[in-house]
């Protein structure tokens, strides 16, 4: 393989490398949810809770911990999540 061939087949990796990762990139998903005002609706998540009722709008993930939730409402949202009984227990 000549210098000129050589060339061509590393730039041809490297540009293929670069798209390979440009698109992997732009298609992960985006955890763009965020907390919003309830008043604007019904179909976000909403937690009634003493005081202070959060809501959240958009798909993603969040880590959150919410206490005395007394009411849940998923809007149309589709969701999961991990309830303790005990504060601090596994």
């Amino acid at each position: 393989m000549n210098r000129s061939t050589a060339r061509r087949a590393l730039r041809f990796a490297g540009v293929t490398g670069a798209a390979l990762v440009a698109t992997l990139a732009t298609s992960l998903p985006a955890h763009a949810i965020n907390r919003v005002d309830c008043a604007s609706g019904n179909d976000f998540l909403y937690f009634e809770v003493d005081g202070v009722d959060p809501c959240f709008a958009n798909a993603g993930t969040i880590n959150a911990a919410i206490y005395g939730v007394g009411w849940m409402d998923t809007g149309n949202n589709e969701v999961s999540f991990k309830y303790r009984a005990v504060l601090g227990s596994p």
